[in-house]
């Protein structure tokens, strides 16, 4: 199973981007979810991740148990996007909070 969820168009309208649990952990019982932004055509073609929140080496990881990217929105010029990453498990009593992250859609 993938979760997908609040994609948002460029502002050109040419591209799409989400947040996916492609290709990382997502479990129902218990919850546990992973999730990084990505970005594809309008069409759906070339599928890209942008961030790699969950990859150890890579300059996004956050060594984090969990951590979801969770909603965004694009900079006027479509040049960057600001998102959350939800950083405490819907279980306790921080949950729902996290860090913003800025991150230059390359396209």
């Amino acid at each position: 199973m993938t979760w997908d969820e609040h994609a948002h168009y460029s502002p050109d309208g040419r591209k799409i981007a989400w947040m996916s649990s492609k290709d990382l952990r997502f479990e129902i019982k218990p919850f546990d979810l992973q999730t990084d932004f990505w970005i594809m055509n309008r069409d759906g073609s070339d599928k890209n991740r942008l961030t790699r929140f969950h990859a150890p080496k890579h300059p996004h990881y956050l060594a984090r148990t969990f951590a979801v990217a969770a909603d965004f929105d694009w900079s006027p010029d479509g040049s960057q996007m600001m998102g959350l990453v939800i950083t405490n498990r819907p279980d306790t009593r921080k949950r729902g909070s996290g860090i913003i992250v800025l991150i230059d859609p390359v396209y």
